[in-house]
């Protein structure tokens, strides 16, 4: 007889284990605070909880409880992941996001936060997939638009020059806007806001 035990597919028990982890990247040269978040992937496949840990350079700790690591990347969990941010020590000074492809996921925005003191106080740029740029101010959770402008699409880098109540917004190098802030103005925190888990970022810098 052909079907005996021995010819049929033996069922183990296995476990799959992640060990994969991307590298950490050359923090740029005047950098106060930054993270390429090159450590393990965080994210449901390997772990009960998300977050983005500790900064590479400065030390500074992640608020970004639905926020994970997917090679070398940052994605928020679901349309409404809420604020990913850092603590700083000053309001002041330059702050980058990049990410690594010119692709933008469907309907998504990348908000930059480059001041922030609560969920409720803080000033971010926004940008969607159609290249338009916006800047807001929250204040006591009340969003205000405070100034609009061409940002443009195909972008790795969005940089944002912020002293005083002088701000100043830049795509791959290039100055797009400049505003003048009254709000927010002695904020020191800084980060993103995602509404789409396609969304990417791979490096964020303070300097």
């Amino acid at each position: 007889n052909r079907f005996v035990e021995a010819n049929l597919p033996q069922w183990v028990i296995d476990t799959v284990v992640y060990t994969g982890a991307a590298t950490p990247t050359t923090p740029p040269v005047g950098a106060r605070v930054y993270d390429s978040f090159g450590r393990a992937d965080k994210h449901f496949g390997n772990s009960a909880t998300l977050g983005l840990g500790t900064t590479e350079v400065g030390n500074k700790t992640w608020t970004a409880p639905n926020y994970g690591i997917l090679n070398g990347q940052i994605f928020g969990y679901n349309t409404s992941p809420g604020n990913a941010t850092i603590l700083d020590n000053t309001a002041n000074g330059t702050t980058i996001w990049k990410k690594d492809s010119n692709y933008f996921a469907p309907g998504g925005v990348f908000r930059a936060i480059f001041r922030y003191t609560d969920d409720n106080n803080y000033s971010f740029v926004y940008v969607d997939e159609f290249g338009s740029g916006y800047w807001f101010h929250v204040v006591s959770g009340s969003t205000t638009n405070a100034g609009s402008f061409t940002f443009g699409t195909n972008w790795q880098e969005l940089k944002v020059t912020h002293t005083g109540s002088s701000l100043e917004v830049f795509k791959d190098g290039v100055s797009k806007a400049t505003f003048t802030m009254t709000q927010n103005q002695t904020a020191l925190g800084f980060g993103v806001e995602f509404n789409h888990p396609q969304l990417r970022c791979s490096s964020i810098e303070r300097r």
